[in-house]
């Protein structure tokens, strides 16, 4: 059973809803590392802040399906590929449900800058396509409603 989860333009409004089989969160903390003459001790500066990276891979139908489920658009192939040419330098947040068959689900959100999204032809199923979303943010609220 694939995952569902909610892609949404912060500044424009829109709404997509993907088919997961794959997520991904890579938590990384790095610090900013200078080097100093003489062979002595690199210089270590750690400012405390955590970078997500978020990939998200499914399979997506072909083009022209317009599917709705809950008033929010299924994206086919099309549309998430003008979304990411659209939103390439805009914030996207990602809901991804935490306890989806809960009375009240929560969502893990994150907030990311899409870094790069690549679509592949399923050629065992030609009416589908493979996508493989990878975004970059910060450190986000879990388990919001």
């Amino acid at each position: 059973m694939a995952l569902a989860v909610t892609i949404r333009n912060v500044t424009d409004s829109i709404n997509y809803r993907l088919q997961l089989n794959n997520v991904s969160v890579d938590y990384d903390r790095s610090a900013l590392i200078a080097a100093l003459p003489a062979g002595t001790n690199p210089l270590l500066i750690d400012l405390g802040f955590f970078k997500v990276t978020l990939s998200l891979e499914g399979i997506i139908s072909r083009t022209g399906t317009a599917l709705i489920d809950g008033g929010v658009t299924i994206a086919d192939k099309d549309q998430l590929e003008l979304a990411v040419r659209d939103w390439w330098n805009k914030i996207i947040r990602i809901d991804i449900p935490a306890n989806a068959s809960a009375t009240t689900p929560t969502y893990d959100r994150y907030e990311v800058r899409i870094m790069r999204c690549k679509f592949t032809m399923d050629g065992a199923a030609e009416s589908f396509w493979k996508y493989n979303l990878v975004g970059v943010g910060f450190l986000q609220a879990q388990g919001v409603t």
